[in-house]
């Protein structure tokens, strides 16, 4: 799990056409992707738009979390997908 930015593009390629990986992502370097890059239709590579994240359940979702970490906190109990540095 990375960001685009951070991944050694040649190396993965590498991989890939090896037949050592396969991989879905949603985030390249660079981003959009331009016409005729390699990522795109490689066989063993998915490339989704930057918003694979989101459905039509997503507000919900975020609502939902919301309304339950505004409880636990009122409550003084730890938070639903707090991060630590």
């Amino acid at each position: 799990v990375a960001r685009g930015a951070i991944i050694d593009n040649d190396a993965l390629r590498a991989e890939f056409d090896q037949d050592r990986l396969w991989a879905s992502i949603d985030a390249t370097e660079p981003e959009p992707l331009p016409d005729g890059h390699w990522m795109i239709g490689h066989p063993r590579l998915r490339v989704t738009p930057h918003i694979s994240w989101s459905s039509p359940e997503t507000p919900r979702r975020i609502f939902e979390r919301l309304s339950e970490n505004i409880r636990r906190y009122q409550a003084g109990e730890p938070l639903l997908g707090s991060v630590k540095g």
